[in-house]
């Protein structure tokens, strides 16, 4: 149960990337991560009261497709965000710092959360922090998280990351590697 439910939860984030990142970039934005958000703090309040392990797997595998453009959807919107383009690098470093120790810190935290008060415990909370992400993604004003920036062109290729990775080499053997590796 654990291999399956890994691969239908953290396995399916790789394949749907590309898809997410489409949608990202042809919707706003902001409606993107709250809608993501929202589908999270069901799947995961759904989660607390399940116990059989097939509806786990299979609420856990809705809740993995439901958060990928949530991370994508905030990724990209960091240089609409950022006033100063000096303070772009420093940007993206912050949130993939605070997205590390997060993973990092996360399961810890779910492990002291169950340890106290079992897994549905654990799972609110989870959910919980997915409504709380949605009302900080809806609290963020006068700001445009939409996918054109000034001076850009917009891109209309939804293929176009796999062309980059056909046509570098190292690229492509990393990209292989990292699949395995996940497989």
């Amino acid at each position: 149960w654990l291999a399956g439910t890994l691969f239908f939860s953290f396995g399916v984030v790789g394949l749907l990337t590309p898809f997410a990142g489409k949608l990202v970039d042809r919707y706003d934005r902001r409606r993107v991560m709250i809608a993501s958000d929202i589908g999270s703090l069901l799947t995961w309040s759904l989660l607390a009261f399940t116990r059989e392990p097939l509806a786990i797997a299979a609420i856990g595998f809705v809740a993995s497709v439901l958060a990928v453009p949530v991370g994508l959807a905030a990724n990209a919107a960091v240089p609409n965000l950022v006033e100063d383009e000096k303070d772009l690098a420093w940007a993206n470093g912050l949130i993939a710092t605070a997205a590390n120790a997060a993973r990092l810190a996360g399961p810890a935290i779910g492990g002291g959360l169950y340890a106290l008060g079992g897994a549905s415990l654990a799972f609110i909370v989870n959910a919980a922090s997915f409504g709380a992400s949605a009302l900080l993604v809806a609290s963020v004003r006068g700001r445009s998280f939409s996918a054109e920036r000034p001076g850009e062109e917009p891109s209309d290729g939804s293929l176009e990351g796999f062309r980059v990775i056909r046509r570098d080499r190292m690229l492509l053997w990393i990209t292989v590697a990292w699949t395995m590796m996940w497989l």
